[in-house]
């Protein structure tokens, strides 16, 4: 008796099972090609920004100057919240980014950053760090801070104004016969060593001094003082630019309350020779 074949369960079902197994076969392959031909396509000029930030960042010198520059500001300006000149969360990540930069510097105690007017201000307060005491020069620990805070105004697209601030005591020296001439040339120097040294955009910044016209606190205690001497560096967040201030806007407002009798009788200071800098 012959016997009769068994028929294979599944029939044809199980026939073209294989089929499965080449189409997962054929989409890999094609997924591996396409990965190939993306990294053969790599943007050299973000890959190198990358690669140039990374190395900086591992020898704690922050954002370095360069070729290559422009592409790793616009990276570390979207960290810090900044997309297309808008702001999200920009005064938090501008105080991480100083806590970072400040590190172990025991600098992080002088610097505020504030919202002012819609605008965010990083207040830099003299405890004898700044300047000394009726000087405009810039001391070692000052040159120290303002690099640092440097790094982050590098990235920022904003318009920056530099503050100069005094108390109510009164000055009169020849270089600075009162408060007037002392906090516009301390806020030059600031502008000055940003622009000089830094290597910042000049057409970024712009340099004011209110004298005492401006206090933060009471002037009726030294400890209140020591507040309202200050350097407030002023990013213009909701402007392009910052309101130009003239020499002559300056003199009309330092004057604004005397009679003109009384701003006869002033004595002009011939302009401070700022040719040497900070």
């Amino acid at each position: 008796m012959s016997e009769e074949p068994l028929e294979e369960e599944g029939g044809e079902e199980d026939a073209e099972r294989w089929l499965i197994t080449y189409a997962d076969m054929i989409t890999l392959l094609m997924a591996f090609f396409i990965m190939m031909y993306a990294m053969s396509k790599v943007d050299q000029g973000h890959f190198s920004a990358l690669a140039t930030s990374v190395r900086a960042e591992f020898a704690g010198t922050g954002v370095p100057a360069g070729p290559d520059v422009t592409l790793v500001n616009q990276g570390v300006a979207t960290s810090l919240g900044i997309v297309n000149g808008t702001r999200f969360g920009l005064q938090d990540n501008v105080e991480k980014g100083l806590d970072k930069a400040l590190a172990r510097t025991g600098l992080r105690k002088h610097v505020q950053v504030l919202e002012i007017d819609g605008n965010l201000v990083i207040r830099l307060l003299d405890d004898k760090v700044l300047f000394a005491s009726g000087s405009a020069r810039l001391t070692q620990e000052n040159r120290e801070l303002l690099s640092r805070i440097a790094t982050i105004l590098r990235v920022l697209p904003f318009a920056v104004r530099i503050e100069g601030h005094t108390d109510n005591v009164p000055i009169h020296t020849r270089a600075f016969p009162s408060n007037w001439e002392l906090s516009t040339r301390r806020a030059t120097n600031v502008v000055l060593y940003l622009v000089r040294t830094q290597a910042l955009p000049a057409d970024q910044f712009s340099a004011a001094g209110y004298a005492d016209t401006k206090p933060v606190a009471p002037n009726d205690t030294a400890a209140n003082r020591e507040k309202n001497r200050r350097i407030d560096i002023v990013i213009f967040t909701r402007e392009a630019r910052a309101p130009a201030v003239s020499a002559e806007g300056l003199a009309h407002t330092s004057s604004g309350n005397r009679r003109v009798a009384d701003e006869r009788q002033i004595d002009i200071v011939p302009p401070i020779n700022i040719a040497a800098g900070p």
